[in-house]
Order: structure tokens, then C-alpha cells, then sequence
């Protein structure tokens, strides 16, 4: 096990760092997962170690960014470290490029990784079930790296896995709309959007929530858009016919805040990529609020309506919710700066037993419910500081896409990154109103994207573009040719 591993290492560190480096690693992740009696987990590790090297001996090191998009997004959720295992073998196996700077936003992502296990390990308990939350939040930055070793010609197929396997996902939902009336991959005891708990039943399929389920078809519907300007024939009818079938997917969610994000991420998609003209843009609006306009006094009195898209009364429960919330996090300095604990608001459940914190006890709606809201939730977990980290890495991420495509005018990529920080401001969007980075399949797409804005952007910085050139997703830049002077 350990001369594969070091052998998978190489890319990564060089022949002498990474064999040392690598066999520690795997041998502490290994050694953790059995001292915790999770026997099978380390199986499974020592699985995907042989995955990583056949990767590596196959030349098809993007494959494991596919699969582990697959996995995540279309495997149930009892399995979720496979997606990022698998995402993880891309940043192995892939063939290191020119090195680059590190990056704001890599540095971001470094410190709340720290910050989430050294808030593990401070506020514990430290053992199997409370390791696992703690990974689960992790894990899924695997797809951050991975992103970031997207190559030029594997943008497209990722962008295309992005599409259709989100497309699939979609049609889990109206399975069980239209047939069988419940959900299909959670306990309908336990599904709190189920006939039983709420008047409307809402789908989440098999990514089993309709949050989860919209935040992530916004966010791939959002990523994909560049396919529709960059292909042709029956390709385009194809990422079009998948592009309706996730929107389709959203409305039957009745999802606002996806929605919402849904919008404004399109919104900065347009803008940023200029694919069309200010007043095209313009008129567009114009023509679908006065759909709006037209429809919803049409359809303002159905039951459907009233009780599954405005929902009165729950923005003024999620806002009482907030502000008992707000006084926890703040009762000391301790819990203003470093918060309770990365996993203070999930023990105590019956899924992890255990004593919860006092402060969590004194507001029962938090531990039963959560409180709505992703920073809510970071500051009262990790407090301001892992607050600060969260939203300068997303928002870092966004930055360095509006700085690269002021510099990838003409350029195809200018869309990719565009619709990559779409999606990625989307997901702030619905951070919002929901917990978020919780939802493994969620942010495993936000980080995904993010790594994909890094790596388009430090390819900008290293070669020179023209305007105009690159007829395909993805060439590399060339030197503008210098005009000659007539003396």
C-alpha cells in the first residue's frame, strides 16, 4: 500500500519529498480510521489508493474528477467519500503544470481547513461519529484541488459531466412528484418536506433535499451555460434540452432563494461574459417581469401557490431564529472569535449522541432545525474568524474572475470563468437562507468552481492574450504580433 501511494505522490512533491510525505499521511488517515473502528472506511481507503495508481498507469487522470462529479451528485449520500476520493485522484494523477503563485484564495481555503480541525480537535469529543462531521465539511475541497488542475481541453467534458449529471439528478425529482408521490432515497418519516410534515409535498431526489437539490442545479445550469455559445448542432440541442430539464427541476423544488440565486447568477453570467449586448439584456428583463407581472395574479390563488412558493411565515420564523441565534454567538469572546465548535450544532442528534452544548440547549430550534443560514451558522460554530475565511475565499473567488476577464476579452475561457463565478455567487446566494456547506453535493460544486476560476486565471497571468483569438474552449494564448514601423 504505501510504495503505490508514494509512487501516486511523485506528481505532486517531486521522487524524494513525496515518498516520505505521502507514506505519513497514509499511514495517519489509515491508522485514524481503524484506532475510530472504522474498519470499513479503511477499506475503502486502501481501495482508492489502487484507483489513484491505476489513474496514474491509465494517462486518464481526469477521470477521476468525472467520476467523483458523478459520484457526488448521483450516489446516495450514506457514501459520501467516494465523490471526493475520486476528485481527489485527478489531483494526483494529474500532470503538474508551469508552477504558480499561491493564490488569495488558495490561502483561504488552507486556513479554514485548518480552522475546521483545530476546532474539531479543541472542542471535541474526538472520536469516530464527530471525525466524520468534520469530514464531511473537509472533504468536499478535494474538488477545489481538483479544480484547479482542470486543463484547457478537459474544461469542456467537465462542464458537460457538470450538465448532465445535474440533468439526471432533475429527473430523480420528477420521479417522485408525478410517481411516487414521496421520496425515494430518504425515510419519508424523517423528510421534513414530505406530506406528512408540510401541506405541499416538495421532491429532493436523489440529492435528497429540495434545497440541496436546487442550490445544485443553479449552480451546474449556472456553469454550463458557455456550452450553448461554444457548440453546434445536435450537441446544442443537447446541452439545451438538459439546460430546460434542471430549470425545469428547480420550479419543482418551489426553492425561492435557489431561484433567486438562480437569476442574479444569470445576470452576472451576461455581464461578465458579454455574450449579449446591454439592451438585449435590458428588454429581456423587461419582457419577463412583465410575464411575471401577467402570471402571478393568474396563479396568486391556488393552494400550490400559497402554501409552496410564498409560505407565509417562515422569512419571519428563519429571522427569529437568527436573532436568538445572535446573542449565543456573542456571549463571550471566545465564541465571538473562534465560535462553539465545528460540530456543536450536530451533537445531540440521534444520529450523533452526545452531550450538546449548553448554549445549544438553551435554544432547543437550533439543534432540531439549524439556523437557516450558512454565516449564521459558520459564526456561531467556528465565530468571526472562520465567518472571515468563508466568505474571503468565495468572495476571493469571485474577484479573481472579474479580474480575468478584463484581460480574456475575445477569448473564449472569458465565458467559462464568467459562468464559473456565477455559480459561485450563487451559492452565496443561497448561503443565505440554508446551511449549505453541509450539503456535501453543494459545496463540492461551489468549491469545484472555484478551483476552475484559480486555474483559468493564473493561466491568464501566465501567457499573454489577443483579442479575437482561440477558436476553441480553452486554447492557449498567444503573443500579439507587433506591428512593423515604417521609417
Amino acid at each position: 500500500m504505501i510504495a503505490p501511494a508514494a509512487l501516486v505522490g511523485r506528481p505532486l512533491l517531486g521522487r524524494g519529498a513525496a515518498r516520505g510525505a505521502v507514506m505519513a499521511l497514509v499511514a495517519l488517515c489509515v491508522g485514524a480510521l481503524i484506532a475510530f473502528r472504522q474498519v470499513p472506511t479503511a477499506a475503502a481507503a486502501v481501495a482508492l489508493i489502487l484507483v489513484l495508481v491505476g489513474l496514474v498507469v491509465s494517462g486518464l487522470p481526469q477521470a477521476g474528477l468525472f467520476a467523483g462529479i458523478l459520484a457526488v451528485l448521483l450516489v446516495p449520500y450514506s457514501l459520501m467519500l467516494v465523490g471526493p476520493c475520486l476528485a481527489f485522484a485527478t489531483v494526483v494523477a494529474a500532470r503538474r503544470e508551469r508552477r504558480r503563485r499561491l493564490t488569495f484564495v488558495d490561502v483561504m481555503v488552507v486556513l479554514y481547513v485548518l480552522g475546521v480541525i483545530a476546532s474539531w480537535v479543541a472542542t471535541g469529543p474526538v472520536d469516530g461519529s464527530t471525525g466524520k462531521l468534520a469530514l464531511a465539511v473537509v472533504s468536499p475541497l478535494a474538488f477545489y484541488l481538483a479544480g484547479t488542475r482542470v486543463s484547457h481541453q478537459a474544461t469542456e467534458p467537465v462542464l458537460w459531466v457538470l450538465l448532465t449529471a445535474g440533468a439526471v439528478a432533475a429527473t430523480t425529482l420528477f420521479f417522485e412528484l408525478l410517481v411516487t408521490h414521496r421520496p425515494l432515497f430518504v425515510p419519508e418519516q424523517s423528510y421534513l418536506w414530505s406530506s406528512l410534515h408540510s401541506v405541499v409535498s416538495r421532491p429532493g431526489g436523489v440529492l435528497r433535499s429540495p434545497p440541496g437539490a436546487a442550490d445544485v442545479l443553479a449552480m451546474t445550469s449556472l456553469a454550463a451555460l458557455p456550452l450553448l455559445t461554444r457548440v453546434s448542432g445536435r450537441k446544442r440541442a443537447l446541452a439545451g434540452g438538459c439546460l430546460i430539464v434542471s430549470l425545469m427541476g428547480i420550479v419543482a423544488t418551489l426553492e425561492r432563494s435557489a431561484m433567486i440565486a438562480g437569476i442574479v447568477g444569470g445576470v452576472l453570467y451576461l455581464v461578465l461574459s458579454r455574450t449579449v449586448h446591454v439592451a438585449r439584456l435590458l428588454l429581456g428583463a423587461a419582457a419577463v417581469i412583465g410575464v411575471l407581472l401577467v402570471a402571478v395574479p393568474l396563479i396568486g390563488s391556488t393552494t400550490w401557490y400559497r402554501q409552496g412558493v410564498l409560505r407565509r411565515g417562515t422569512l419571519a420564523a428563519r429571522q427569529s431564529t437568527w436573532a436568538s441565534a445572535w446573542p449565543l454567538t456573542t456571549n463571550s469572546v471566545g465564541h465571538g472569535t473562534v465560535g462553539h465548535g465545528i460540530n456543536s450544532l450536530e451533537i445531540g442528534k440521534p444520529e450523533t449522541p452526545g452531550r450538546p452544548d449548553p448554549d445549544v440547549v438553551s435554544d432547543p430550534q437550533l439543534l432540531t432545525a439549524g439556523p437557516h443560514s450558512q454565516y449564521i451558522r459558520t459564526l456561531f460554530e467556528q465565530g468571526a474568524l472562520g465567518l472571515v475565511v468563508l466568505v474571503g475565499w468565495l468572495g476571493g473567488a469571485i474577484l479573481t474572475a472579474v479580474a480575468a476577464v478584463r484581460v480574456l476579452r475575445g477569448r473564449p475561457e472569458r465565458a467559462v470563468v464568467a459562468a464559473a463565478a456565477a455559480g459561485i455567487a450563487a451559492f452565496m446566494i443561497e448561503s443565505a437562507a440554508g446551511d449549505t456547506v453541509r450539503e456535501l453535493p453543494t459545496f463540492a460544486v461551489a468549491a469545484l468552481l472555484a478551483g476552475i476560476v484559480v486555474a483559468h486565471a493564473a493561466r491568464t497571468r501566465a501567457s499573454p492574450v489577443v483579442r479575437g483569438q482561440g477558436a476553441t474552449m480553452g486554447a492557449p494564448g498567444e503573443r500579439e504580433p507587433v506591428p512593423k514601423v515604417m521609417a
